[in-house]
């Protein structure tokens, strides 16, 4: 029985290392031309039409270049998961793979 859950826990985690890997190459190859600065919904005027703290809208947008921070995101993003998808330091990756999720809502 213990070894099953640890199977299970081994393709859940390698799964959801899948999926950040597909979200951030679709948002390197993608995020540009849609949230970008000349892109179809820009991520500084959206972020305009705000006035919240950041604990109620937290981005890391409004502090960096966007230009620059979604093909960043992208890559670091891609990175992270692949490192989840072979099983290393799984909790500190997905920690930090879910502070950029947050970021980028």
């Amino acid at each position: 029985m213990k070894n099953s859950h640890r199977f299970t826990r081994l393709w859940i985690v390698r799964g959801l290392g899948f999926v950040y890997l597909i979200a951030y190459a679709i948002l390197f190859f993608q995020g540009p031309a849609l949230l970008g600065s000349q892109g179809l919904l820009p991520i500084p005027d959206f972020l305009a039409r705000f006035d919240y703290p950041f604990w109620q809208l937290p981005t890391l947008f409004p502090l960096l270049n966007v230009d620059v921070a979604i093909p960043l995101f992208g890559i670091t993003g891609m990175i992270l998961g692949l490192v989840l998808m072979v099983g290393y330091a799984n909790v500190p990756m997905l920690l930090v793979l879910w502070l950029m999720q947050r970021s980028e809502e």
